[in-house]
């Protein structure tokens, strides 16, 4: 991914994150993921960014209608890509 990508979605668990990330690919939206779970070795701990999903920003309104995102949704600052 490049540095066009924009954040679509914050999920606060990895199986969330990782359905809708499926969900994309299925579409051929390619999309990358940040974490802050020690990289799954502590899914137990709730840090502040939880799952972050990122698309391409041609790519948003699409993964947005297949997601069901809206502008209301809850968002979080985006990490370092």
């Amino acid at each position: 991914m490049n540095e066009d990508s924009v954040l679509l979605r914050a999920y606060p668990s990895r199986q969330e994150a990782e359905i809708a990330q499926q969900m994309l690919i299925s579409a051929d939206i390619p999309t990358r993921m940040t974490d802050d779970d020690a990289g799954g070795w502590a899914p137990h701990v709730g840090f502040a960014a939880g799952f972050i999903l990122y698309v391409l920003q041609s790519d948003l309104e699409c993964a947005r209608a297949l997601i069901n995102v809206d502008d209301s949704s809850e968002s979080v600052p985006p990490a370092a890509p």
